[in-house]
């Protein structure tokens, strides 16, 4: 019950549950939608129930989101944190850390 509950509104803060829902409307081509599903778990209190994903996790998949969206300076912001929390991260980490690192790069570089 709690699940499809979180499904009709995902700001309740089961953010396994925001991200799996993101995936889903990203797969959909729905990328205004998963940013809406990604939003609020950057919102929540650390601590609560958002301790489930990692901040970094979420400004990684909002922006995929945004990237997905077409909104590059909201990418850009996203990726940034991701680059920055995640650069001295373990190394099964580091491909994301330079995927997320060669986004901000190409954004960037954009006129």
């Amino acid at each position: 019950a709690a699940y499809r509950a979180a499904l009709r509104d995902p700001a309740l803060g089961y953010t396994r549950i925001n991200l799996a829902l993101a995936d889903l409307h990203l797969r959909n081509g729905r990328a205004h939608d998963a940013v809406a599903a990604l939003q609020p778990v950057l919102r929540g209190a650390y601590g609560t129930a958002n301790s489930y994903v990692s901040r970094t996790e979420a400004h990684e998949k909002l922006a995929l989101a945004f990237d997905a969206a077409a909104r590059p300076d909201s990418a850009l912001v996203h990726w940034q944190a991701v680059v920055r929390n995640w650069s001295r991260a373990d190394p099964e980490l580091q491909p994301r850390v330079a995927r997320a690192a060669a986004r901000v790069a190409a954004l960037q570089r954009r006129p």
